[in-house]
């Protein structure tokens, strides 16, 4: 039972003990009873109203009270203000920088990044996939025009009188013939070398190196470098207010209330304790302001 059901009974029970006595006793149990009872019914309600829609007609759901459910019917602007107020004095672009210069920051990032790569090193999958990129870049680069001409080019610079004796080949009729079949096997041994187990080896060994790297010291480690500058420029960049107002606007509806209401609980409990309170200490002054008179 909550705190203003309890203080709703204990108001009851002040006016029910009322129909006990006569006279002055009777009126004045009435008195700060009822009032009591008003004075945290209202506040009840209030708070109800705050949170959610209030019928008069509840199980059918008609004639709503005008205003209640205040925090739905203006969550787009609750989302706006909470958003500004919380980068504004919380987490502002400035104190999340400030905050990235901190020893245990840096040392939180890299441990993250030692252990995922840690983890991705000993990852076939991984493995294979970088065997497979690498085999792609290098046959796309064979494979260019750039990569042709360039060869050609230096095959025209270094064979000189050798060229003549090459012409006696059939496979190498004049020298433009040389530039293809070179690149053809070029590419041939690039595909042998990347489904060798020897080279497989040597991928997984270098990869491996690479947690190994990162735990150098931070002053002399680029990898540290680049890592902080790439997450400065992620939060400079980054709209926060946006982020968080669109995460709040979100929001399903009933949940920014459910969500304030278990924050709040206990202080809006005594706020309907408080109601009945103020109400019996009413009740009473108007009591005695009636006999006065």
């Amino acid at each position: 039972m909550t705190k203003g059901k309890i203080t709703l009974l204990g108001t009851t029970v002040i006016t029910f003990i009322g129909l006990f006595f006569e006279g002055e006793y009777r009126s004045f149990l009435f008195s700060v009873g009822v009032t009591g009872f008003v004075g945290c019914s209202t506040n009840m309600l209030a708070i109800r109203m705050l949170f959610e829609r209030v019928y008069l007609i509840p199980h059918k759901k008609k004639f709503p009270l005008p205003y209640s459910g205040i925090l739905e019917l203006q969550k787009e602007k609750l989302a706006l203000v909470i958003g500004k107020v919380i980068v504004q004095r919380l987490i502002s672009p400035e104190i999340l920088l400030k905050m990235m210069k901190t020893t245990d920051f840096k040392m939180t990032i890299h441990s993250i990044l030692e252990n995922k790569l840690e983890v991705m090193s000993q990852d076939p999958k991984v493995i294979q996939n970088v065997i497979h990129k690498l085999h792609h870049t290098f046959q796309i680069f064979i494979e260019s025009s750039f990569f042709h001409d360039h060869l050609q080019q230096s095959i025209y610079q270094h064979l000189g009188n050798v060229g003549s004796l090459l012409t006696a080949s059939r496979t190498f009729r004049n020298k433009e013939t040389i530039t293809p079949y070179l690149q053809n096997e070029i590419k041939n041994i690039l595909e042998n070398m990347c489904t060798d187990h020897q080279f497989t080896k040597h991928v997984h060994n270098m990869i491996q190196t690479i947690p190994i790297q990162i735990t150098l010291p931070h002053k002399n480690n680029v990898f540290h470098i680049y890592t902080e500058e790439f997450l400065q420029q992620i939060i400079i960049n980054l709209d926060l207010q946006q982020v968080i107002t669109h995460e709040i606007q979100q929001f399903q509806p009933g949940e920014m209330s459910k969500l304030i209401q278990r924050i709040t609980a206990d202080n809006l409990g005594w706020l309907e304790v408080w109601g009945g309170i103020l109400g019996i200490v009413v009740g009473a002054l108007f009591w005695i302001l009636e006999k006065l008179i």
